[in-house]
């Protein structure tokens, strides 16, 4: 277990302070509000308002698998990484890049949905799910860890801090090897990656 990760603000740059760099950026008040953002939530920007959402992957659940022939499909919620979750709407794909859909019907409670069609891959149980990146990018720059525990006012949209640029901790972050891979980061030693 790491115990300093499950501290309200744990350590996340690794080295180097001088080399951070840090933006603005607005939370969507639709997907988090009301919540709280743990300091080193990664963050992707939504392409179409330029707003920005908590970064998701989830497992698809033993008897839920993607299927070409079918449009159900049911995630395992206990294998949920970061602070938001799948919603209606949503186009996914795995993270390999391979489309799986567009949400037209999501449970969160139980991780039951349907797509608006079949499948456009298969995806077996374990397999790794995440918001397409052509709707939440991470790309260069898009990525932002945050810098700090923020709360989301319902009401509106909150301007919080994110870094986007530096060496940080990965396990003290919601960075998982496919979205580190997304946003270009270099590993540099166990545990540690930069972000350029």
């Amino acid at each position: 277990m790491n115990i300093i990760a499950s501290i309200v603000n744990p350590a996340l740059v690794s080295r180097n302070e001088h080399l951070l760099a840090e933006t603005s950026i607005l939370v969507d008040k639709n997907f988090h509000g009301g919540q709280t953002l743990k300091r080193g939530a990664l963050m992707g920007k939504i392409v179409s308002s330029g707003k920005y959402r908590a970064y998701v992957e989830i497992a698809v659940k033993t008897g839920g698998a993607f299927s070409t022939a079918a449009a159900t499909f049911t995630v395992d919620k206990s294998t949920l990484i970061g602070q938001s979750d799948l919603a209606v709407g949503d186009v996914i794909e795995d993270t390999a890049g391979n489309a799986l859909g567009t949400i037209a019907t999501y449970n969160p409670a139980t991780g039951v949905g349907t797509l608006s069609g079949n499948s456009g891959s298969n995806l077996a149980a374990g397999g790794l799910v995440r918001v397409a990146l052509s709707q939440l990018s991470l790309a260069k720059a898009a990525g932002k860890l945050l810098q700090d525990e923020t709360y989301i006012d319902p009401a509106q949209d909150t301007v919080a801090t994110g870094w986007f640029e530096g060496f940080f901790i990965q396990a003290n972050s919601t960075i998982t090897a496919a979205a580190s891979t997304a946003m270009g980061a270099k590993n540099i030693d166990t545990g540690e990656i930069r972000l350029v």
